[in-house]
């Protein structure tokens, strides 16, 4: 089959480059790699080796999931050479016995996928691919970063040399909040009293 010739051809290649045929790595190290890619991304509640147990009681491991109300289920691969079919497959049947979307399943490794691998209906993200994202993902951190800092920053520079205009500012937006409250929520809309609302 094409499968099986992509391995083959797959194999060759690295007994030229002499490199080991079939290896694949201890699959720890991409997990944390990936569960720091998700993290770096924003994602919350990220978590590895992660137990799901079906209707029936089978126990099975997911290598790493994220999300809080929308959760994302990923497997890991460090492999040296391509992803076949029946990785993917015993991954999809994970999800589909513990009733999880197929939508919800993403498959990454480090090398590539085989043709067949990547008709599954699972997300699949290839060595480069998951450079990629890593590097859009340090971006994105930095890009934050800036952000926060030119934030903090600037409001803290506008109380140092502007503190009258701040205060004034303030009181606008504070009256511009009671009556927001006071005609969407029924609130008093100038509450003087002691103990008020605001």
């Amino acid at each position: 089959s094409n499968e099986r010739a992509t391995l083959m051809v797959w194999v060759w290649l690295r007994r030229v480059r002499g490199g080991r045929p079939a290896a694949h790595n201890d699959g720890h190290a991409l997990e944390q790699r990936v569960a720091q890619l998700f993290r770096d991304m924003g994602k919350t509640n990220v978590r590895t080796n992660v137990i799901l147990r079906n209707s029936h009681g089978h126990r099975s491991e997911i290598d790493v999931c994220f999300g809080l109300f929308v959760r994302r289920f990923v497997e890991c691969k460090d492999y040296s050479h391509p992803v076949p079919l029946e990785m993917v497959a015993k991954f999809k049947e994970v999800l589909i016995q513990n009733k999880i979307p197929l939508s919800k399943g993403i498959f990454i490794t480090t090398s590539c996928f085989t043709p067949r691998a990547l008709e599954t209906g699972i997300r699949t993200i290839d060595g480069t691919q998951l450079k990629a994202l890593e590097y859009q993902a340090r971006r994105m951190q930095m890009l934050r970063f800036v952000t926060t800092t030119a934030v903090t920053g600037g409001i803290a520079g506008a109380v140092y040399f502007f503190p009258t205009e701040v205060v004034q500012l303030y009181k606008g937006c504070k009256r511009q909040l009671t009556s927001w409250t006071s005609t969407y929520f029924g609130y008093p809309s100038n509450n003087k009293k002691k103990g008020g609302y605001w």
